[in-house]
């Protein structure tokens, strides 16, 4: 007999949304429900510049409408707009292509008053979306355009008016997991083939190769380090890994002409980093008008901590220290772990090379204010500087870190 239909089990369909929540209550403004089979993968919200389609141009007698200018191409900068881009990706299973969308999502605040008193109201409105033939893993801003990953490339876009436009592309050889952009420059990570560092160029629209690690790794999130006028990159991996990368000049031994981004510090966490965010360091008052940006990062299994940069002098007193607080120190770590051996990088490859040792353990270092007082003042000795200026540098670190 066959089974009675009230006696089947039900079926279920994941329905994923794009949920606004005020900021001060948590109540939910407003939802859009994506389509069948549709996940949101990426969002970040931006400033987006609009732009308006000019007049079409007169045609010159005699010629063929094949070398008329696009309209998209003349287009005139209105005004920026603050947008919430949405990245999406249908899960079709793997017999079927792979397609995704770009979603634009206004957001507005109005504020007034009542008799209540006054009130504020948010709104999100969908501005623009488009079609695309690969799923969005990432998506950032890049001088009032946005750039995305889909699949294999880099793609930017503009908006002109309600209709989403590519300007330009680049491959990221397998399939971009993360972007990260600053001012004009843009940093890619592949998923097998490590990072890329682009510049974009406003002029004639184009996405330039500047260098690249050539060396295979699994990237997870990748981002810029600032202190100053040095920039480098920290990408994180499968093995648990921070990779400290930097662009070299083309003389440089092993630099392949300058086109290669040479790893000058290795760290192991043993969590996989999935999230990467630079956040500006606040400054004294007598400090230089240097910018100094932070990493906080975020791992899979819930941890949380910070990359922190600091100057050549400061390098020069806390780098020493960390081998010396090896052997050092008495108290319990944790598991019992020796730091030495912990900490040391994971390579990929067997033919992994580091041109440098220039990230250091910091949870190590906090050891220095658990030793006792004469042990203190010998490492001090030894690294010729005053306890009390050590322990200065390392509450410049905390300081950093109770911004959270």
């Amino acid at each position: 007999d066959e089974l009675d239909g009230d006696r089947m089990p039900p079926v279920f369909n994941e329905k994923h949304e794009v949920r606004l929540y005020r900021p001060d209550t948590w109540e939910i403004v407003k939802q859009v429900s994506l389509k069948p089979l549709e996940a949101g993968i990426a969002v970040k919200s931006m400033v987006v510049d609009v732009y308006k389609m000019s007049s079409a141009p007169q045609q010159t007698q005699g010629r063929n409408d094949e070398g008329a200018p696009s309209l998209f191409a003349s287009s005139v900068k209105l005004r920026p707009k603050n947008m919430l881009v949405v990245g999406t990706g249908y899960l079709k299973g793997e017999d079927c292509n792979t397609r995704g969308r770009l979603l634009m999502f206004e957001i507005s605040k109005q504020e007034g008053y009542t008799e209540g008193g006054a009130f504020k109201a948010y709104q999100m409105q969908l501005i623009a979306e488009k079609e695309l033939k690969g799923a969005v893993s990432a998506v950032a801003s890049l001088q009032g355009y946005v750039v995305a990953g889909v699949g294999p490339k880099v793609e930017v876009y503009k908006l002109v008016e309600d209709e989403i436009v590519c300007c330009s592309f680049s491959f990221a050889h397998l399939f971009c997991v993360s972007i990260a952009t600053m001012k004009h420059y843009v940093l890619a990570a592949d998923m097998f083939k490590s990072v890329s560092f682009m510049y974009w160029r406003d002029r004639n629209k184009s996405l330039n190769f500047l260098a690249r690690d050539y060396e295979p790794l699994v990237v997870y999130a990748s981002e810029f380090l600032v202190h100053g006028e040095d920039v480098s990159i920290i990408a994180s991996d499968d093995n648990g890994n921070l990779s400290l990368f930097n662009l070299v000049e083309p003389s440089t031994p092993d630099s392949r002409g300058g086109s290669r981004l040479m790893v000058y510090g290795g760290l192991h966490l043993g969590s996989r980093i999935n999230s990467l965010l630079r956040v500006g360091i606040p400054l004294p008052p007598s400090a230089p008008p240097a910018p100094q940006h932070a990493l906080f990062f975020a791992t899979i299994d819930g941890g949380f901590g910070a990359v922190i940069p600091v100057d050549a002098a400061s390098f020069r007193r806390l780098g020493p220290a960390a081998p010396r607080l090896v052997g050092a120190a008495t108290g319990a770590r944790y598991t019992g772990v020796n730091p030495r051996e912990y900490r040391s990088f994971r390579a990929q490859t067997e033919g992994h090379q580091m041109f440098g040792k220039r990230l250091i353990d910091g949870q190590l270092l906090e050891e220095f204010e658990g030793l006792d007082g004469a042990k203190r003042r010998e490492m001090a000795r030894q690294m010729q500087v005053s306890p009390e200026e050590f322990s200065g540098q390392l509450k410049h670190l905390h300081r950093v870190l109770m911004r959270f």
